[in-house]
């Protein structure tokens, strides 16, 4: 099993950072070209989360990464708010916030993942689970475009 961690301050101008840092550490493991954008965007939604939420308790976020024998990625941030994170339940069509989870979850049930919670004191780590790298890359078809002669 591969595990990397690392902590930045919890205020907003770390969050690019600490993104950037983990699309790093997950191409050096051999993250696929192809799924760097979405492990990106689960990353970024979950670190943003932490900071924003959990920021007046928390001095400092930690990001976990682990990559286990099968290939499951795992990506967890850790604050030390006691609530859980606004779950995609709980947001109405006139909420501005809300939806990042959602939209976290969404994308992780593309690849045979999901989100849990691991509940420590203080706080909690919000875990964003990947399948294996079979399903790593969803198979989509698309369609080749047939050349249109006009004229």
């Amino acid at each position: 099993m591969r595990r990397h961690m690392f902590a930045i301050p919890a205020i907003e101008s770390r969050v690019a950072d600490a993104r950037r840092r983990t699309v790093r550490v997950l191409t050096s493991w051999g993250l696929r070209r192809h799924d760097e954008e979405t492990v990106r965007l689960v990353a970024s939604e979950l670190i943003t989360n932490a900071v924003s939420h959990a920021g007046h308790l928390t001095p400092f976020v930690t990001v976990l990464l682990e990559l286990d024998g099968v290939g499951r990625l795992r990506i967890g941030v850790r604050d030390c708010h006691p609530g859980p994170p606004l779950s995609s339940g709980s947001c109405d069509d006139e909420d501005v916030d809300g939806r990042g989870l959602m939209i976290v979850e969404a994308l992780l049930e593309e690849y045979d993942g999901g989100i849990t919670i691991e509940w420590h004191d203080p706080g909690k780590t919000v875990w964003a689970v990947f399948g294996p790298p079979a399903r790593m890359a969803p198979s989509v078809a698309i369609p080749r475009q047939r050349q249109v002669r006009l004229g």
